[in-house]
Order: C-alpha cells, then sequence, then structure tokens
C-alpha cells in the first residue's frame, strides 16, 4: 500500500535524528532513520500490524528505539501522522493528529 508521510512526522524523523547524531553521532541517527524506514516497510505490507491507538489510529513501535510511528489507514495509502517519543504525552500527540 502507498505511504504518505505528513510535514509533522517528517519534522519528527529529522526532530529524532538530530538528538541521535547529537547524542551519538552520525551512526546512531542512521540507525534510527533506519529503524524508521523498517517499520515503514512493515506498515506498507501489513497496514494493520500496528496496534490501535486514538482517533482512529495506530502505532508501531520502532524496534531499537523509544519512538513509534503513528500511522492512519485510508482506503487509497496510509498516512503517517507522527514519530512519537515514548516519553511523549499522548494527549499531545493526540492533539497534533488530523481529523
Amino acid at each position: 500500500m502507498k505511504v504518505e508521510i505528513t510535514e509533522s512526522a517528517q519534522a519528527d524523523l529529522e526532530h529524532g535524528a538530530n538528538d541521535y547524531l547529537g547524542a551519538g553521532g552520525l551512526a546512531l541517527a542512521n540507525r534510527f532513520v533506519d529503524d524508521f524506514e523498517r517499520c515503514l516497510g512493515l506498515i506498507a505490507s501489513h497496514p494493520e500490524i500496528g496496534s490501535r491507538w486514538v482517533a482512529s489510529s495506530r502505532r508501531l513501535p520502532l524496534r531499537q528505539f523509544p519512538h513509534s510511528v503513528v500511522y492512519r489507514i485510508d482506503p487509497e495509502f496510509v498516512l503517517i501522522l507522527a514519530v512519537a517519543h515514548h516519553r511523549r504525552d499522548p494527549t499531545d500527540i493526540e492533539k497534533g493528529l488530523p481529523t
């Protein structure tokens, strides 16, 4: 299934990669992006793989990092809504989700 990424999710990804770049260098930042891309592949192949979450969305945790990909399944594509750190308040994430 086709996957589209919202601007806010792209910003989340870039913010996370920059945090890991500062904390552990390029190799760590690349591992974060690779883990995100692995999740995208799973979501594209099996859209219902993530657990149900708020506001008709789903989430799939990254394997190696404390983040989840938050997404919604639409009839023609999957929309990535956020790349949320597990410490992030779920109500803040929910407020930012498109309806």
